[in-house]
């Protein structure tokens, strides 16, 4: 009986090696499909979330990672400031210089934004001229002294579609904060 069991072992060890690999074989092309599909959504969750023109964020993705920031200020007990940025004029510029110069502006004012803001704050476009700024551990007041710095800086620089503008004067702001889980704010 024991050397019965035994020869019956060895048949199904002999058989079992190629069905092994078989079935590996299958769970790697599965992989490499799931793999793929993963690419895949990954690609389309950016088009969901981004703007065309502008590359930064979209309107959708503000609203989630708002939600996002503000639970985690609160968990936190941190500060964070929320800037609403508006290019006041900019409807003025669309008549003036065409589609096109005004979305050479917003491209422009879109990465300046960009280049001058921290790694963790989070630019989004959430408008035709309008932009939203979290800045996670910044206060009200410490978001109004950056954007004064940003206009400062803006003031500087002309933007030349078919004649010169200054962007600088077609900013409103206005800034928010939470502060130990309680609302702050500042319009400017």
């Amino acid at each position: 009986m024991l050397q019965q069991r035994s020869r019956t072992y060895g048949l199904l060890a002999g058989n079992y090696q190629p069905n092994l690999q078989l079935r590996l074989e299958e769970l790697e092309r599965r992989n490499q499909l799931l793999e793929a599909e993963v690419e895949r959504l990954r690609v389309f969750r950016d088009y969901a979330y981004t703007d065309p023109l502008t590359e930064i964020p979209n309107r959708r993705f503000y609203y989630e990672r708002l939600l996002q920031e503000i639970a985690r200020s609160r968990r936190g007990n941190h500060a964070l400031a929320l800037a609403l940025v508006d290019l006041d004029l900019f409807k003025e510029i669309n008549d003036e210089v065409g589609h096109r110069g005004g979305d050479q502006v917003l491209k422009f004012f879109s990465q300046f934004l960009r280049v001058n803001l921290r790694q963790e704050d989070v630019l989004c476009r959430i408008g035709g001229d309008e932009f939203a700024v979290l800045m996670p551990d910044t206060t009200a007041e410490r978001a109004a002294v950056f954007f004064d710095r940003v206009r400062g800086k803006l003031h500087q620089i002309e933007i030349s579609i078919r004649r010169p503008a200054e962007v600088n004067s077609f900013i409103q702001l206005w800034t928010s904060g939470i502060q130990g889980g309680l609302p702050a704010g500042r319009p400017d």
